[in-house]
């Protein structure tokens, strides 16, 4: 009998934690239908990303801090991962709007032959998971308190401009 509630309460604790992996997973499904193709450079401006880390995944996962208490009338669980978003992603995506938005005010004709060039030099692309679980037993029944966040890593996003002509 107490082999069966042994194996009912570890596979009830234990399904719901998360890998690296797994979260890894989801970040990727959330950008796999989105349009990330450059668009077509215009000629007046440019989108220089020189000084950003290059990745060669979507994203890469890290696990941070993970505690479990199983007391006997608590349990108090928390996991937290950390992720680091390919800053390509981001670029790509702000890249296709600002060319589409140049191309719809008419920049290349205000500019008048001068080019533009945008470096991005830092660029918020980090963010934490956080899951915590607190279950308090009272004799028969359980009250569980559950919280997930997403919260983004403090970054600043540093952009400059220069006008060239000729």
């Amino acid at each position: 009998m107490y082999r069966y509630i042994f194996t009912f309460v570890c596979v009830v604790v234990f399904s719901g934690c998360l890998s690296t992996k797994h979260y890894a997973g989801f970040v990727k499904a959330a950008y796999k239908n989105r349009d990330t193709s450059l668009a077509a450079p215009a000629g007046s401006i440019s989108i220089n990303t020189r000084d950003l880390p290059v990745m060669d995944q979507v994203v890469m996962v890290k696990k941070g801090d993970t505690y479990f208490i199983p007391a006997l009338l608590y349990w108090g669980m928390k996991e937290t991962f950390t992720c680091d978003l390919n800053a390509q992603i981001p670029i790509k995506i702000f890249s296709k709007v600002c060319h589409d938005y140049a191309d719809s005010v008419r920049l290349g004709q205000k500019l008048k032959g001068m080019r533009l060039e945008i470096s991005i030099n830092t660029l918020p692309t980090q963010f934490v998971y956080t899951g915590k679980e607190d279950v308090i037993f009272l004799l028969v029944y359980a009250l569980t308190l559950s919280h997930q966040s997403v919260s983004p890593v403090n970054k600043d996003l540093s952009i400059t401009y220069k006008v060239y002509n000729g």
